[in-house]
């Protein structure tokens, strides 16, 4: 609620990309092998002071992955999972608003994923819904105040050392816009 009023005494930077992410733990791998998967997030920061902004920024992560089943070896399952994330974020800029900024940037929220498994493409079971806790590190360049470079990581506070199968920590480079 502080963000939106403060946007409008303010102003603030709306941002939008897209980019590539990696599904999988943060330390050491699980017994799901994910593949690659595509990345979207709109961001809404207002500038505090100097380098400084706070803001709040939705992720969406689609994601797909197979893995053994440990009750029938050898025969693979495969399940696909749709993450959201809400974080508030705290964004510092080295050199905001010059032709080549620096920023770090970190946050915390809710994050739903909802996951489906499927045996040889059939399904069994609906959509599990389940909700945690995440939180997001991001670093990159922004060129000219207006594109960005990022490179960042969401995970779920639930398994930092690796995946419950029920969240969606990723690895993610994406390429951005500021409106």
């Amino acid at each position: 609620m502080l963000v939106c009023v403060s946007s409008f005494a303010r102003g603030g930077d709306f941002e939008l990309g897209i980019g590539m992410a990696r599904p999988g733990a943060l330390i050491r791998s699980e017994s799901i092998d994910w593949r690659q998967s595509a990345l979207a997030f709109a961001a809404f920061k207002v500038p505090i002071v100097g380098g400084l902004s706070l803001g709040a920024q939705y992720t969406c992560l689609p994601a797909s992955g197979s893995f053994e089943d440990l009750t029938l070896p050898g025969l693979y399952r495969s399940l696909t999972s749709l993450g959201h994330t809400f974080n508030l974020l705290a964004e510092y800029e080295f050199l905001r608003r010059r032709d080549f900024s620096p920023f770090f940037s970190i946050g915390c929220g809710p994050q739903v994923s909802a996951i489906r498994r499927f045996i040889t493409d059939v399904s069994y079971g609906n959509w599990n819904l389940s909700w945690m806790t995440n939180y997001q590190v991001q670093f990159g360049a922004e060129f000219y105040s207006k594109v960005r470079v990022t490179v960042g990581h969401v995970q779920q506070n639930a398994a930092i050392y690796e995946t419950s199968g029920n969240g969606i920590p990723a690895w993610y480079v994406a390429l951005s816009i500021v409106l």
